[in-house]
């Protein structure tokens, strides 16, 4: 196999994790190595309409990496895509990866001329981001110059606990389907039914048990996963009954037959939501507002319905099982729960009562109506005057908010 340019950089790049590791993404169509779905299987037009090929020209070559539509401005894929210094650039001139950027949709090639082709406007790396140093903030955005707008973007996951060790997952990309040739770089190619794995499993990668909050692990040793041009591409997973984005390919071993590594889209929440501020939990006023299935509209957000998993009144042993951060020990045990205000109008959703969380004071937390032998009372001071004792034995363990 021919090792261009474009391979030099990225081996001598990965003093992390020895010379095992290569950057899975940026294959240069003619000058560097492309990255595959090995063992995958060719998908359909309009299959996955939100995944797009991002093809990078400059003046060193023509390059290959996979991105996935997030809003109808906004395209995720890995940070070292729209890095300048893997493409031969200046490190600070962003703006010449930016022109020459062409995001292509609707397309089962995309190095031919077909599909729909949006140039960027704009795009952001994580500035976290060390080539360097892989293994967290590989992630990058790529405004597009128009809206696409004919299929609705792909939800992209924020949040850690709804992408477990064991989630099974579905990754797409345009790389080659080989680990030792350029074959079927540029096509669509989808791998159904992988398993997320603890990093620290995977033999001889260097892992530690920490890389678990910023990467999604893969083991490829079956001969089956993501390779050169496939960075950037999205790993779907279900969440809430909605095919979902968790990660997006970051990194794997040089001939991807040992690992794949993707970026968690939940450890990038703060850079993505500083740039693309309405994925933040959406605004509602109804139920139906709520896209995801098994959710509510509560306080103009949708959050997880009461009782379904991760909702409120939830059994939890530990907040990370609850999708408001917070579980709650009270009457009936241990729940999810989330904070109120003692006295004000809805604090809490239909069925639930909003308790103090000591003997005194404004600040509680919502708490299933009737939980607990003894029963409970809401806020308002209409219940028994024995019931207000229940009130003192509503204490939070393990209160971690999600930021």
């Amino acid at each position: 196999m021919q090792r261009g340019p474009g391979f030099e950089r990225c081996s001598a790049a990965m003093r992390r994790i020895a010379s095992l590791v290569c950057v899975l993404g940026i294959a240069a169509v003619a000058h560097a190595d492309p990255e595959p779905i090995i063992g995958g299987t060719a998908t359909t037009l309009g299959e996955y309409p939100t995944v797009v090929g991002v093809v990078i020209r400059t003046g060193q070559g023509e390059s290959l990496c996979t991105g996935e539509l997030i809003t109808k401005d906004w395209v995720v894929t890995a940070g070292h895509c729209v890095d300048p210094a893997p493409e031969g650039l200046d490190v600070a001139d962003q703006a010449a990866v930016t022109a020459a950027i062409t995001v292509v949709f609707n397309s089962l090639n995309v190095l031919g001329n077909g599909g729909t082709q949006i140039k960027a406007s704009d795009t952001i790396m994580d500035p976290s981001f060390d080539i360097g140093n892989l293994g967290s903030h590989d992630m990058g955005l790529i405004k597009l110059v128009t809206p696409f707008t004919d299929t609705p973007p792909t939800p992209i996951n924020l949040d850690a606990a709804k992408a477990p060790i064991g989630t099974v997952v579905v990754q797409v990309g345009y790389g080659t389907t080989s680990g030792t040739g350029q074959a079927g770089a540029g096509v669509e190619f989808e791998l159904k039914n992988r398993t997320v794995v603890a990093c620290s499993s995977i033999p001889g990668a260097g892992f530690s048990s920490s890389d678990d909050a910023n990467l999604l692990c893969f083991s490829q040793t079956d001969g089956k996963g993501k390779c050169e041009g496939d960075s950037g591409g999205p790993t779907f997973a279900m969440v809430g009954g909605v095919q979902t984005i968790i990660g997006t390919t970051s990194f794997g071993d040089q001939t991807c037959s040992a690992f794949g590594a993707d970026t968690r889209t939940d450890a990038e929440k703060a850079f993505i939501l500083a740039n693309i501020p309405e994925l933040a939990a959406p605004a509602c006023t109804m139920d139906s507002d709520c896209k995801t299935a098994d959710t509510i509209c509560f306080q103009s957000k949708c959050i997880d319905a009461p009782f379904s998993p991760m909702g409120l009144g939830t059994d939890c042993t530990t907040s990370t099982a609850c999708e408001s951060g917070a579980c709650g020990s009270g009457p009936g045990g241990m729940k999810c729960t989330t904070a109120c205000t003692v006295g004000a109008a809805n604090a809490c959703p239909s069925g639930f009562d909003c308790l103090a969380a000591g003997s005194a004071g404004t600040t509680g937390d919502c708490w299933p109506s009737g939980a607990g032998d003894g029963g409970c009372c809401d806020a308002s001071g209409r219940s028994a005057p024995t019931s207000i004792l229940a009130l003192g034995f509503v204490a939070l363990v393990l209160r971690r908010r999600r930021r």
